[in-house]
């Protein structure tokens, strides 16, 4: 049983959620970027990730290269499926919200300048 004096991830979910509202007994969020972000690392088209701050806040998983990060290759669709299409190449894989597991696959080989980096 899950007491409301024992609150787990679920606070950094209600602060995500809110973040605009201010509800009595939640401290505001004074990150001015609350942003994660790190690199992912992968072989032969396949590419995984342990995302570490968890639960991960459905539809703000975004994959890019981290010379060009206003360009996304790849995001989540807020069911835990990653989707994205980069010159040709198609990109899939999944997310677990709960876990923060991410793998995704290219269907070729993506063109990067930087280190592919996942931002949530």
């Amino acid at each position: 049983m899950v007491t409301l004096d024992a609150p787990t991830g679920y606070v950094r979910l209600f602060k995500a959620m809110y973040k605009n509202i201010e509800l009595p007994g939640i401290v505001p969020d004074t990150n001015p970027n609350p942003i994660k972000t790190m690199v992912v690392t992968g072989n032969n088209n396949s590419y995984t990730a342990q995302l570490p701050d968890i639960p991960v806040i459905k539809g703000t998983v975004k994959i890019y290269d981290s010379t060009a990060s206003n360009i996304i290759i790849a995001q989540d669709d807020r069911e835990g499926k990653i989707v994205g299409k980069q010159n040709g190449v198609t990109i899939f894989g999944v997310v677990d919200y709960r876990t923060g597991a991410l793998s995704f696959v290219s269907s070729g080989t993506l063109t990067i300048t930087g280190d592919l980096t996942v931002s949530y």
